[in-house]
């Protein structure tokens, strides 16, 4: 594990203003999306918000195609 990633998730599970989703929940159209902007899913919504963190940080460091991958 590089240490950029390590950094930026370890700071992630620590900030709590992303108890937010990534996303903009009035635009929000797929169900899973309006599955986690539920008021009683406030924790999908801070997960979400923690993934988009990790995933723009390995995309950013470069080098982890396969892993992000769908």
């Amino acid at each position: 594990m590089r240490p950029v990633f390590l950094a930026l998730a370890l700071a992630a599970l620590a900030y709590p203003a992303l108890a937010e989703p990534s996303f903009d929940c009035a635009r929000a159209e797929t169900a899973v999306e309006k599955e986690i902007c539920k008021d009683e899913n406030s924790e999908l919504g801070e997960r979400d918000a923690i993934l988009a963190l990790i995933y723009a940080a390995l995309k950013a460091e470069g080098g982890h195609d396969d892993l992000l991958k769908a």
